[in-house]
């Protein structure tokens, strides 16, 4: 029981930086004086460093143990989200990014293959509730601070505030990670990392693109959706940062519904309906003009967002076993973070030239790769529950 409090915990810290830069960026980009579109050169960077991260997460498992990983980089998200609060120009955003993407890397590399091997497709969604939570609150704690003390400053060093003591309660709790529950079997040894030879496992390929699509898309409307509030739809930068937290809040919600229908549906099945709740807040953010549309199509888009990672994750041990899954579920980050790095930079890069309208059109392009693909992967035996 306290392991999985501890793994709620850790869960709610990894998600609250997340999306913060997003939130703050159109108070950010004007008091550093760089252009709007430059926000994609720093989660290029961050993702880089989780590229990294997520490459050597099955060795860094081996030699350390994943009580020490995840207690170190909860330390180090801390210091970055403080020197993020300190930053007084772009470049030093840039250069706290790095340590941010290892931590988040090594954390979202280890941690969900933990959870894949040792718990149930519930409880994955059920668990993701808890990054959900993160992702939600740390928006709003910005858009707090910008209101109480004008600064989105504040809400850096809020958050930095609750990751060192995370970090405390972390290195206090090492020693339950040797009492993790075994659902089944014992789960089988990671094995050696070879990726020649992982690449050479069915359907490694369309599950690798699977995830560089979805992310994608998910990474894109959480970064670039509170500035195409401002620029397209004319709301304060107060409110945007406020409005995007709805797509967590319904993320949240999501997962935690997902982890009961699990119960009578597939993993497949709650990746359809998930995109078919992602197409219909595309459709309502791109032809609402109230308040109230603008909510409710981030927050539809938010719930659907909500099973779909977890349901790919937990396909991974079973579809191309334990042995081979942490270095497997390295690989699906990898791709992910590819993802995200390319598909909010090339929209910065394109903005000068077609304007934030198109961003509703942008994302119903990644959104039917991911479909495609997905589909792809059942004609392939790839998700199979």
């Amino acid at each position: 029981m306290l392991l999985l409090i501890v793994i709620y915990l850790i869960y709610i810290g990894s998600g609250l930086p997340c999306y913060l830069l997003g939130a703050a960026w159109p108070s950010v980009y004007v008091e550093m004086g760089v252009p709007d579109s430059v926000l994609g050169i720093v989660s290029t960077i961050m993702i880089c460093s989780m590229i990294v991260a997520n490459l050597f997460s099955a060795n860094l498992l081996k030699r350390f143990g994943i009580g020490s990983i995840i207690a170190v980089c909860m330390l180090i998200m801390g210091i970055t989200a403080t020197g993020y609060a300190l930053a007084g120009a772009f470049v030093i955003l840039c250069v706290f990014a790095v340590p941010l993407g290892l931590a988040l890397g090594s954390i979202d590399a280890v941690l969900n293959n933990f959870v894949a091997v040792h718990f149930k497709s519930r409880h994955m969604n059920w668990l993701h509730c808890f990054w959900g939570i993160g992702a939600t609150v740390g928006p709003i704690i910005l858009a707090s601070g910008m209101t109480v003390f004008g600064t989105w400053r504040a809400g850096y060093y809020s958050v930095a505030g609750i990751q060192f003591a995370l970090a405390v309660l972390l290195f206090l709790t090492v020693r339950t990670w040797k009492k993790a529950p075994v659902v089944a079997e014992k789960p089988a040894e990671p094995i050696k990392v070879n990726y020649a030879e992982v690449f050479r496992l069915k359907g490694i390929r369309l599950s690798l693109v699977a995830f560089f699509a979805y992310c994608a898309l998910e990474f894109t409307v959480a970064l670039w959706g509170p500035l195409y509030m401002v620029m397209v739809k004319g709301v304060t930068e107060e409110q945007a940062a406020q409005w995007i937290s709805f797509v967590f809040l319904g993320m949240t919600l999501g997962r935690l519904l997902a982890g009961f229908m699990t119960f009578k549906l597939s993993n497949l099945s709650l990746i359809r309906f998930g995109s078919l709740l992602i197409l219909i807040g595309i459709v309502i953010m791109f032809i609402s003009g109230s308040e109230i549309g603008y909510i409710s199509g981030f927050f539809i888009m938010g719930i659907g967002f909500g099973p779909i990672w977890p349901c790919l994750v937990h396909e991974t041990p079973r579809r191309f076993g334990e042995a081979y899954s942490q270095s497997v579920v390295g690989l699906q980050l990898v791709s992910s973070n590819v993802g995200n790095a390319l598909a909010p930079l090339i929209f910065g890069a394109i903005t000068p030239f077609v304007g934030y309208a198109m961003l509703p059109f942008y994302l119903l392009i990644l959104l039917i790769v991911t479909v495609l693909t997905i589909e792809a992967q059942k004609l392939n035996k790839s998700l199979t529950s």
